[in-house]
């Protein structure tokens, strides 16, 4: 695995726009792996799924991550992917800042 990047490089999640997506690059594949992703340190891995017949490499995007429901703070998100023979190997994205549902205005 190489280069855990966010969409469209938004690092920044709130209550009105709370999603993201990660995209990462997969390679050394054989017939097929799994992936799960983690929102935060603290959580476990979930949304264990399967990928068959991948391409070496391959690029993975994985929709919508949803932020809905965590507190105000910085998350790192991670990714681990799962060969066919169980070896697991996890990397961490670039961080992103949950605004909860505050609001930043400038003042003058």
């Amino acid at each position: 695995m190489s280069n855990c990047t966010i969409g469209d490089n938004r690092r920044l999640v709130s209550d009105s726009n709370p999603s993201i997506d990660i995209n990462l690059r997969v390679s050394n594949t054989n017939n097929y792996y799994n992936w799960s992703v983690k929102r935060r340190a603290e959580e476990n891995f979930v949304t264990d799924t399967r990928k068959n017949n991948p391409g070496n490499p391959d690029a993975l995007a994985l929709k919508n991550i949803s932020y809905t429901g965590t507190a105000f703070g910085r998350y790192t998100p991670s990714v681990r992917v799962t060969n066919k023979y169980g070896r697991s190997r996890s990397i961490n994205c670039p961080s992103i800042a949950n605004l909860g549902d505050s609001n930043i205005r400038e003042v003058r």
